[in-house]
């Protein structure tokens, strides 16, 4: 479909839609506008939510919620071939209350026999705090599955990814290790589940250019005009955030 001045518009422009709609009209949400604001506009509105971390993360699950992880998934990078599916927003919040409101994946793909969590940095870095509480999350959950925990940035290299500048993984590994789980965490997790967990735990690091590539390679194989168009919202979206 056409926007009428030569260009096709993709799923990821309703993004923006609805974006504009809540900006107008923000009392369907039982917020008024606050005028002492800088964002005076809805131009200026989207300008800043396009460029939030969420923004990606929200277009992400959505994709995934269409398109199961195997599609992008040939090589294995991602994870293990398994038959994925994608833990919804609201089952994610019932799942972070019923542990007192620990962590919540960006994105969580539950598989047969592994899971994969999807860690999303578009400019921030990550913490080994945070890869903690990954396995402490699939150890309050699933502790008998292997979890592979993708980190998704702009980075190439572990040491580049994360603040504290680990030279790889296995620098990763041994701080987690090292590191006992906090009281508040060993009140809620056994520390058998909890090592069982990081035993088994499957730390990956990929770019969005690798992401692009693998929707990429996918949109072409597609036969569906349908399938094509899916694919073609993401490459959109991340060429658009320059990101690919």
């Amino acid at each position: 479909m056409s926007d009428g001045q030569g260009r096709d518009s993709t799923w990821t422009d309703e993004y923006r839609d609805v974006i504009d709609f809540f900006y107008w009209e923000p009392q369907h949400l039982g917020r008024i506008k606050n005028p002492l604001s800088k964002v005076t506009s809805a131009e200026a509105a989207w300008s800043r939510v396009a460029g939030l971390e969420v923004a990606t993360n929200h277009i992400l699950n959505f994709y995934f919620a269409m398109v199961p992880l195997d599609t992008i998934n040939g090589d294995e990078s991602w994870a293990p071939s398994d038959d994925y599916r994608l833990v919804g927003s609201q089952e994610l919040e019932d799942t972070q209350r019923s542990f007192g409101g620990f962590t919540q994946a960006d994105i969580l793909l539950r598989g047969v026999a592994h899971d994969c969590a999807i860690e999303l940095k578009t400019k921030s870095k990550t913490t080994v705090a945070q890869v903690r509480r990954y396995a402490t999350m699939q150890a309050l959950t699933f502790p008998g599955k292997p979890l592979s925990l993708v980190l998704l940035t702009p980075y190439a290299h572990v040491s580049e990814a994360f603040q504290e500048t680990p030279p790889d993984w296995g620098a990763v590994r041994a701080a987690l290790a090292s590191t006992p789980p906090s009281a508040s965490v060993a009140a809620l997790v056994s520390p058998a589940a909890y090592e069982q967990v990081l035993a088994r735990l499957d730390l990956r690091l990929l770019t969005y250019g690798h992401l692009y590539t693998s929707v990429e390679a996918a949109m072409l194989a597609e036969v569906s005009p349908v399938g094509r168009r899916v694919h073609q919202g993401v490459l959109s979206w991340l060429r658009a955030r320059e990101l690919a």
